[in-house]
């Protein structure tokens, strides 16, 4: 049982969690509670999350992962009032949870930058929570939100608006980071928390972990330490390179066998094991219905959630829709299905191979790209099948960002089922691997280019480990198009002189398929579409239509961007339920 998916139901709504059990045989008298952190954080360590919950799963330790009230996949708004209260009592109820379905004897906690503060204010409140691991654990929240208003402020240079441009301002009091959004009154609430004084966190046993050698807080440990709690430290090494961008994290392993062996001093077999009994999970908000499903594969499985509207709708256009991953940048994945599926459209946010929960080594850092669109497709194309099950249209919409728009691009040209794509910000619109060499390497430039890397770097808080993570990709690409060169110079040859552009936009428009792209100011596919005859364009491929954005950032990480993405998405979705096509979509300058 790995990764099993189930909803904790409590007062602020359903939140997701998911379960990993202990192995067969290997079972200790203990569980694990993992709180991860917030914001971008919580979406870059995800991978390395999981990775731990199956280790510590592994070595005989239930492990229960949780979406936070507001963040994942849990149902609740990102900006709903009593949010903080809301992630206190969601950890309580995870906590309760794992004693009640496990029967073990006690449950630890490890909470990473926010999550080690909720767990402090969860004991507090009287969770049933044991031991504790903290990692960048802090003793107040307003240092918590100290480290996040400097986050947002080194990131401002990097995703303000283009030259001309004004970004729609924040409500007052607002916080803006990461592409997430803190509400004023949540900031409020995590500025007052403070466990200084928090007597109900002695008598336990506490790990602190530091950030890559960073000294942990010393008024956390201190306050630990004066409430009776017996307090030891490790040096967290792995903290950076978990919270590197989604696609290039890496687990830190060196911090998880210091972990077990702290957890093994107090724990030892049980001789019977209690397994919970869990269904596939489903959840009902406000005229949404949603449940979790899984998708097995060769190597594994992928995890999707299905939203659908809670009453059917026969007027719906006939359309069902695909986004790749969960979550999308910045929760916007999420965002998006909920509301076309209260809107009538069906929708499966799918986790594909390597990204989030799907299994398997994520693509694009495995061997030649070219050769892992086959698979990809073929999980999108069983996305589809398992839409129709459910009893959706059998027209669809595909929407993705950045790789996860190339794949849409080979699938609508495989599935006659693929109606319209909708590709933000994509690299290419087939697979060329010189053109994804040369995207890696622009993300590459942009990490190295930073001036938050450059002061980790210097300071020793990037690992080698992390640096060649970081290198690895784009040195094994080089290497592939050196030996590819000579087939793909006597392809070349026979073929002629074919524009892959034009090719795949040819074969979009034979198979039927309305295409709207949407570009981030700076985009280099962009710049080859304002190089060519707009015109002409427009009456070779009617199908077609091309948007821009207020941002110069890939990732979306501006939330006047996202809206401008969101307003999109509505736009064509309406466009494609009323039978029109993009060719006027095709007229609109941006931005939005």
């Amino acid at each position: 049982m790995s990764g099993a998916p189930l909803y904790l139901d409590g007062p602020a709504g359903p939140a997701l969690a998911l379960f990993d059990a202990a192995r067969e045989g290997a079972e200790r008298d203990r569980a694990v509670l993992i709180v991860p952190p917030f914001g971008w954080d919580q979406m870059c360590s995800y991978r390395p999350r999981k990775a731990w919950a199956e280790d510590l799963a592994a070595a005989g330790y239930p492990t229960l992962r949780l979406d936070l009230p507001g963040t994942g996949d849990s149902l609740q708004d990102a900006c709903a009032a009593g949010l903080l209260e809301a992630w206190v009592e969601a950890v309580s109820r995870g906590a309760r949870w794992l004693e009640e379905q496990t029967g073990v004897g006690a449950v630890a906690g490890i909470g990473i930058g926010l999550g080690a503060l909720l767990l402090g204010r969860a004991v507090e409140t009287g969770a049933p929570l044991g031991d504790l691991v903290l990692w960048d654990g802090r003793a107040r929240g307003r240092d918590v939100l100290r480290e996040l208003r400097a986050f947002a402020a080194l990131e401002a240079a990097q995703i303000d608006p283009p030259a001309g441009v004004a970004a729609a301002p924040l409500p007052e009091g607002d916080l803006q980071v990461g592409g997430f959004r803190v509400a004023a009154e949540t900031r409020a609430a995590l500025q007052a928390l403070d466990l200084s004084g928090a007597a109900r966190l002695g008598g336990r046993r506490v790990l602190l972990l530091k950030r890559d050698g960073i000294a942990v807080d010393p008024r956390l440990k201190q306050s630990l330490e004066a409430a009776g709690a017996t307090v030891e430290t490790d040096p967290g090494r792995g903290y950076n390179a978990m919270m590197d961008e989604p696609q290039f994290a890496l687990a830190p392993t060196r911090v998880f066998v210091p972990v077990r062996a702290w957890l093994e001093e107090t724990s030892g077999p049980v001789a019977v094991a209690q397994r919970p009994a869990l269904s596939p999970p489903t959840a009902q908000d406000d005229g949404l219905r949603e449940e979790v499903v899984s998708l097995e594969q060769p190597f594994g499985r992928l995890l999707g959630v299905v939203a659908e509207p809670a009453e059917p709708d026969d007027d719906d256009g006939g359309l069902g829709a695909i986004f790749m991953t969960r979550y999308g940048q910045n929760r916007m994945h999420t965002e998006a299905a909920r509301r076309w599926a209260r809107g009538g459209v069906p929708t499966l946010r799918l986790d594909l191979q390597g990204t989030f929960e799907g299994d398997g080594a994520y693509p694009l850092h495995q061997g030649s790209g070219r050769e892992q669109i086959a698979p990809l497709v073929g999980q999108i194309r069983g996305g589809l099948d398992l839409l129709e099950r459910h009893g959706s249209p059998s027209r669809f919409v595909l929407a993705g960002l950045c790789a996860g728009a190339q794949w849409s691009v080979s699938a609508a040209l495989e599935d006659p089922r693929v109606a319209g794509i909708m590709l933000i910000n994509p690299v290419a619109l087939w697979w060329d691997d010189v053109a994804v060499l040369r995207a890696n390497s622009r993300a590459l430039r942009s990490r190295i280019t930073r001036r938050s890397s450059w002061a980790k770097l210097l300071s020793g808080r990037i690992p080698r480990s992390t640096l060649v993570a970081m290198v690895r990709p784009l040195l094994g690409q080089v290497w592939r198009l050196v030996l590819t060169a000579p087939a793909r110079r006597l392809q070349a040859r026979q073929s002629g002189p074919v524009d892959p552009l034009e090719a795949t936009l040819d074969d979009l428009r034979a198979a039927g398929v309305e295409v709207r792209i949407v570009f981030s100011d700076g985009e280099p596919l962009a710049a080859t579409f304002a190089a060519r005859d707009a015109e002409q364009d427009a009456r070779r491929w009617p199908n077609l239509g091309i948007a821009h954005l207020s941002s110069r950032d890939h990732t979306l990480r501006g939330l006047w961007a996202q809206a401008d993405v969101h307003a999109q998405l509505d736009v064509w979705l309406e466009e494609l339920r009323g039978g029109v096509g993009a060719r006027e979509a095709a007229t609109s300058p941006g931005p939005v």
